[in-house]
């Protein structure tokens, strides 16, 4: 007998992985406001010892729940969407551990240069 679709297991997925690689600038470019830009509010649930974390963001309207895996340059990432509801009930409880950017998106070569500019941290 075999068992109803729905009660077999899943399929194990493919985490998802970011690589990021992070510099510090010393000065912005002069022409920085003619890219395309957008404000970002961030906070975090958790964050780990393993640098591990689960973070809210509102990217100009769009809210998402994020869960980032141990690890420095190379992690797994899980992106949900939530609505607005279920953002601000959340959003207390990162009171503290905030932060506020400018995400610029810079064209360079083949490649998409991601230039954030921090506000005054929480």
């Amino acid at each position: 007998m075999t068992s109803p679709e729905f009660l077999e297991e899943p399929q194990a997925e493919k985490q998802p992985k970011e690589i990021e690689r992070k510099f510090r600038v010393d000065a912005l470019p002069v022409n920085l406001n003619d890219f395309e830009h957008v404000k970002i509010h961030q906070g975090y649930l958790v964050i780990g010892n393993d640098d591990s974390e689960v973070r809210l963001r509102d990217k100009d309207g769009s809210y998402t729940l994020t869960v980032k895996s141990k690890g420095t340059m190379t992690r797994g990432e899980h992106e949900v969407l939530i609505d607005p509801h279920q953002f601000s009930q959340l959003w207390p409880a990162t009171e503290g551990k905030r932060i506020e950017k400018t995400r610029y998106t810079i064209p360079q070569d083949d490649r998409v240069i991601e230039l954030d500019v921090y506000e005054d941290a929480e």
